[in-house]
C-alpha cells in the first residue's frame, strides 16, 4: 500500500499555515504582546485589580496563541527532517512514524484554521454552559447528564480548565439542571453552536416493555464578560419628553381632575414604548403610580398622550 505524498503534504502545510497567520496578524501580535508585558512588569499595576486582571487574562490568552502556532511549525519542520532521514536510510519505521505525525499535524492545523474564522465580538471569551433536562422524564435527565458528560471530557481532552457550579440530580437518574464553566481561549465561539435544544430517540433503558422515547434537554452558552465590560445605551435611541400638561383620571385609581404637574418621559426611540416617568407637584405621588401602571402595559408615548388631559376613559380602556 503506497504511503502519503510527503512533499505535497507538507507544502500544503506550510501554504495552510502562512494563511493563517495573516489572519492571526503575527507581527500586530507581538507588538501587543510585548506592550502588555511592559504593563505587568510595571510595579504599580496591581493597584487597580481590575486593569490588572485584564491585562494578565490578555497577555496569557495572546501568549498562548503564539505559542500554538509557533509550535505548529516547529512540528511541521520537524516532519520535514524526519521524511529526509526515513527516504535516505530506507527505514519504513520512521517512515511510519512520519505518517502518523502527519495525521496529527493535519488535525492541529485544521483545529488552528478553524479558530481563525471565529471572529466574534464574544468568540475568544470563556463560556458558561448550562444545560436543564425537558420533556421525557427519566430519559430526558438521563439525556441532560449524558450532554453534561459530553462537554466535559471534550473539555478534558484539549485540556481545558473545567469548573462546575452547579448539578441538581434527578431523583432516579441522570440530572435536572447543571451549570458549569470552559475555562479556555475561544470557549464560547466554540461551544455556542451547541445551544438550543438537543433531541434523543432511542430505546429506553428505564422503559420495561423496552419501548422507543423521544427525550430533549436544552443547552445555553453564555459567554465569561470581564468585570471592565460595561453595556452603553446609544443615547440617539433614547428621547426624553419634558412638558406641562392637564393630567385626568388614570384608571379608576385617580380621581382629582385639572391636576397641574411638571412630567418628565422617558422614551425609547426605536418603538415609541415609555420606559418611564418623573413627575413634580402636589399630585405627583398618585399620578406616578398610574404612570407606573401605564408602563408595566407597555404602552407607547402616542397611547400614553391620550391619556393626559383629553380621553380619561381612554386610559383605563389600554390599561385594562
Amino acid at each position: 500500500m503506497a504511503g502519503p505524498d510527503f512533499e505535497t503534504e507538507i507544502k500544503q502545510l506550510r501554504a495552510t499555515m502562512k494563511t493563517i497567520g495573516q489572519v492571526l496578524d503575527l507581527d500586530a501580535m507581538r507588538a501587543e504582546i510585548a506592550d502588555l508585558g511592559e504593563q505587568v512588569a510595571a510595579p504599580d499595576l496591581w493597584d487597580d485589580q481590575e486593569n490588572a486582571t485584564r491585562v494578565t487574562g490578555r497577555l496569557s490568552m495572546l501568549q498562548g496563541e503564539l505559542e500554538r502556532y509557533t509550535d505548529l511549525e516547529g512540528r511541521v519542520d520537524d516532519l520535514e527532517v524526519m521524511v529526509e532521514l526515513g527516504t535516505e536510510e530506507g527505514d519504513a519505521e520512521t517512515m511510519a512514524d512520519a505518517e502518523r505525525e502527519l495525521g496529527r499535524i493535519k488535525k492541529s492545523v485544521e483545529s488552528l484554521e478553524i479558530r481563525t474564522l471565529l471572529s466574534g465580538e464574544y468568540d475568544e471569551r470563556e463560556a458558561i454552559v448550562t444545560i436543564r433536562s425537558g420533556a421525557g422524564g427519566v430519559d430526558a435527565a438521563d439525556f441532560a447528564e449524558m450532554l453534561m458528560r459530553m462537554y466535559t471530557r471534550w473539555a478534558e481532552q484539549h485540556k481545558y480548565g473545567v469548573e462546575v457550579y452547579d448539578v441538581s440530580y434527578a431523583e432516579e437518574a441522570g440530572i435536572k439542571s447543571a451549570e458549569f464553566a470552559i475555562h479556555a481561549p475561544y470557549a464560547y465561539g466554540t461551544l455556542s453552536v451547541e445551544a438550543g435544544t438537543h433531541r434523543l430517540v432511542r430505546i429506553s433503558p428505564f422503559d420495561n416493555q423496552g419501548r422507543r422515547q423521544t427525550s430533549f434537554a436544552a443547552v445555553e452558552v453564555v459567554p465569561v464578560l470581564e468585570q471592565t465590560d460595561e453595556i452603553e445605551i446609544d443615547e440617539n435611541e433614547i428621547r426624553v419628553d419634558v412638558y406641562r400638561s392637564t393630567f385626568r383620571a388614570l384608571k379608576q385609581t385617580l380621581t382629582r381632575s385639572g391636576s397641574r404637574t411638571m412630567m418628565k418621559l422617558v422614551v425609547e426611540h426605536a418603538t415609541g414604548r415609555v420606559l418611564g416617568v418623573h413627575m413634580v407637584g402636589h399630585d405627583a405621588g398618585e399620578i406616578v403610580q398610574g404612570f407606573a401602571v401605564a408602563v408595566k402595559a407597555g404602552l407607547t408615548k402616542d397611547q400614553l398622550d391620550a391619556t393626559i388631559g383629553i380621553h380619561p376613559t381612554a386610559a383605563e380602556e389600554l390599561v385594562t
